[in-house]
């Protein structure tokens, strides 16, 4: 098979210390897989379809399922998550007029992975900054099936906008934020390769304009 060109991809979970990974890249209609320590070896290659089906098998078995629904999500340490989320729920809903549907399932997704499973104290919950946003990005992709990811995804640049304001983070920080959260949104996984792709901005979020 013919891999010149192909833009290898290695699992964010992947360091530069001699793990065992795998990379993944697209050559034409196929998807092909190599050993990341043995780049110049053989390679196998699949039908789009072929690996889709796998990630989408091996994502079931792995991910986490969906969030507990809006109605009876609760922190670890038995605090109602209700509050936050209703409270950027009104804030959208002021600020674009409508909230899309299954957005409190989406809310609920990005809370979890925000920070700590404890309610930390108010300044910490509404800290916003890019190494924090890129993280729970990266956690939001590696551990949520394809279509709940990307609608967490979608909406992070919202989510951040709320913060900066909660948090009243100005200047070049909060530009800052702003510029990582629209970097995560346009990184949305794909389904067939499980991998970060670049999309256009679409429905259900809207990204900051």
């Amino acid at each position: 098979m013919d891999v010149t060109g192909v833009a290898w991809r290695k699992s964010s979970y992947s360091g530069d210390n001699g793990g065992a990974c795998i990379e993944v890249g697209t050559a034409g209609p196929a998807v092909a897989v190599r050993d990341s320590k043995a780049q110049d070896g053989p390679q196998l290659a699949f039908t789009a379809d072929t690996w889709k089906a796998f990630t989408q098998e091996l994502k079931a078995a792995t991910s986490r399922p969906k969030p507990p629904s809006a109605a009876s999500a609760v922190s670890s340490d038995g605090d109602h998550l209700n509050p936050v989320r209703e409270a950027f729920l009104d804030w959208y809903s002021a600020r674009h007029g409508a909230v899309p549907q299954d957005a409190a399932d989406t809310v609920d997704i990005i809370l979890h992975e925000w920070g700590p499973p404890r309610r930390p104290a108010e300044p910490s919950r509404y800290a916003c900054s890019p190494h924090r946003i890129e993280m729970a990005a990266r956690v939001i992709r590696d551990a949520y099936n394809t279509d709940y990811a990307n609608a967490a995804l979608r909406l992070l640049p919202e989510w951040t906008q709320w913060c900066i304001e909660q948090s009243g983070l100005t200047g070049d920080l909060a530009s800052r934020s702003r510029a990582a959260a629209l970097t995560e949104a346009a990184a949305l996984v794909d389904e067939a390769t499980n991998a970060p792709v670049t999309e256009q901005d679409e429905p259900p979020f809207r990204r900051q304009e």
